[in-house]
C-alpha cells in the first residue's frame, strides 16, 4: 500500500531502475497515516513530486525543528550545568584532602622539629655536664699546683742562705 500520495500527471516516466528497486521507507504523513509499505524509488528521490493532503504544513515542521533544537540545547545546558557542578565537587574534595595533607605534614614536621630540638637540648645537656667535670678536674688539678707552688715559695722564703 502506498499511503495516500497521488502521483501527478505531469511527473516524468518511472525509469528500469526505479520500478524495480523498491526500498521499505517509513513515511509519516500524520498521525494517522504511516506506511512501512515498499515503495519506488522515484517515490523516495522525488517527495516534491507526490502530494499528501494529510502531510503538514512547512510551518509546523519549522516549528517541530525549532522545538526539538531548543530542547537539545536545554539538555546541553543541563549537562554542561551538572559538568561544572561535578567539576567543582571535585575541586572542593581536592582542597579538603590537600589541606588535610598539608596538615598532617606540619604536624609531622613539628614532631620531627620537636624530637630534633629535644635531642639537641639532650646534647647540649650532656656537653655542659662534660664540660662541669673537666673544670672541675682542672680545679682540682691547678689548688693542688698552687699548693705546691705556695709550698716551694715558703721553702725559698725561710731557707734563706747562709
Amino acid at each position: 500500500m502506498y499511503c495516500s500520495r497521488a502521483k501527478p500527471a505531469d511527473s516524468p516516466p518511472p525509469s528500469f531502475s526505479h520500478t524495480l528497486m523498491y526500498t521499505c521507507v517509513q513515511f509519516v504523513c500524520s498521525s494517522t497515516c504511516v506506511s512501512h509499505s515498499p515503495l519506488p524509488l522515484d517515490h523516495i528521490l522525488y517527495p516534491s513530486l507526490y502530494s499528501c493532503d494529510t502531510m503538514p504544513p512547512k510551518q509546523d515542521n519549522v516549528q517541530k525543528l525549532l522545538a526539538a533544537e531548543e530542547k537539545r540545547n536545554k539538555v546541553i545546558a543541563d549537562a554542561k550545568a551538572r559538568k561544572q557542578q561535578k567539576v567543582k565537587q571535585a575541586k572542593a574534595d581536592a582542597e579538603r584532602e590537600v589541606s588535610a595533607f598539608r596538615a598532617e605534614k606540619d604536624r609531622e614536621h613539628e614532631a620531627y622539629h620537636a624530637q630534633q630540638r629535644a635531642a639537641a637540648a639532650a646534647e647540649n645537656a650532656e656537653l655542659a655536664r662534660q664540660t662541669d667535670v673537666e673544670l672541675a678536674e682542672l680545679k682540682k688539678l691547678t689548688d693542688n699546683r698552687m699548693n705546691k707552688v705556695a709550698e716551694m715559695m715558703t721553702g725559698l722564703i725561710v731557707s734563706v742562705k747562709e
